[in-house]
């Protein structure tokens, strides 16, 4: 932290009333424009990047590790970078300078659980690639891709895609997107998810944080966070809790501030962060699967959780739900289902039985409640 930044906690400390000056700093989702501790994950990426810098595609690789490393902050600030240095700008007549200063190359990211099917990935590469407008309707999917081959057709016209959290429930596995842009000339991709979700190629192994370095992610993100930052013996028992798993310990992090606030303090206290680590599930998914479902699947989570509905039977809880919304019983039962088999829900089973012997199931959310009205208002 450079002494600018602690005079301007300090101007926050005295002019704001509550303990949080930025939620988005405190954001499990949010990433820094330059990651904390992961300088060697960040140069072995820039090795398996390294044709770039001769004006070639690399070959198709996978970077993996377990939730919470720091995966998608390390390759969006890579990219991002590559991209503003060597990346050539949309519609761009290249000339002998210009080629001096730039590779050819657009560097895009694209976040696999907003673009799940291959029409979506299409869209999302065209959108990055392009100025003219791109429909989300009344076009098919092949003359999606058509279009996209053309875009890429010139020799100096070529992509690197970083095609992130792959073989997720939602999202297409690494077999799915290969056979989706192996037709696409011009265009080189890699993959990064969670271990086993390769696309075959070599793979660039992410460990989770040490402690020290998850010590230095959640003091950054509290110093900028909260207007008071937050006692480093505090930080260190946070970063113990969360063993390695940046998004969980901000997750805890979030809901501290949230109780915090609620409770009128104008500082996080470990009465605070003992709240935020009990609001997070032992098992606990990545906000961003839940952030990515569509919205008439938020609004069924928000029901299920509003209506406490969660002691109640699957069936029981779709009828109330149903009850209070447009949408039916037999549809919210069917979401409730779906979002379970996503991995966003745990089936309990509860105690008796059904009507036809089976024993009758509950649902409870493997995310942490506090943070997601707090997050899905802000996406909203």
């Amino acid at each position: 932290m450079d002494l600018a930044e602690r005079i301007e906690r300090r101007r926050r400390s005295t002019e704001e009333s509550g303990p949080v000056a930025s939620w988005q700093a405190l954001s499990p989702t949010a990433h820094l424009d330059e990651p904390v501790d992961r300088g060697e994950v960040v140069d072995r990426l820039l090795d398996a990047l390294s044709p770039v810098f001769d004006g070639r595609l690399p070959e198709p690789f996978t970077v993996t590790g377990p939730p919470g490393s720091g995966k998608s902050a390390v390759v969006t600030a890579v990219m991002a970078e590559l991209d503003d240095q060597l990346g050539s700008p949309v519609g761009t007549v290249y000339t002998t300078t210009r080629a001096a200063s730039a590779t050819g190359v657009r560097f895009v990211y694209v976040d696999a659980r907003y673009a799940p099917s291959r029409f979506q990935l299409y869209r999302s590469l065209l959108s990055s690639l392009t100025d003219e407008h791109v429909p989300e309707r009344g076009i098919g999917t092949d003359a999606l891709g058509e279009r996209l081959g053309r875009e890429l057709a010139a020799p100096d016209r070529r992509a690197l895609l970083a095609l992130d959290h792959v073989g997720e429930p939602r999202t297409p596995s690494s077999a799915a997107v290969e056979r989706a842009l192996d037709p696409i000339p011009g265009l080189s991709w890699f993959s990064i998810g969670r271990e086993g979700s390769g696309n075959g190629g070599e793979s660039l192994s992410v460990p989770g944080y040490a402690r020290h370095a998850l010590v230095d992610v959640l003091g950054v993100r509290a110093t900028r966070g909260l207007t008071r930052g937050l006692d480093p013996a505090a930080v260190e028992r946070l970063a113990a809790w969360a063993d390695g798993n940046a998004h969980d310990g901000l997750c805890a992090l979030t809901c501290a501030a949230i109780a915090a606030e609620e409770a009128g303090s104008v500082r996080v206290t470990e009465e605070h962060l003992e709240a935020g680590r009990r609001a997070v599930p032992e098992e606990c998914i990545p906000f961003g699967q839940v952030l990515s479902l569509p919205k008439n699947r938020q609004r069924v989570l928000r029901a299920l959780l509003s209506e406490a509905a969660t002691d109640l039977t699957i069936e029981e809880a779709a009828d109330r739900i149903g009850e209070n919304t447009e949408l039916s019983a037999g549809t919210v039962k069917r979401f409730l289902y779906e979002l379970a088999e996503y991995g966003v829900l745990d089936r309990v089973r509860t105690v008796g039985s059904g009507e036809s012997g089976r024993t009758p199931s509950r649902v409870e959310p493997r995310f942490s409640v506090p943070a997601f009205y707090r997050l899905v208002d802000d996406a909203d």
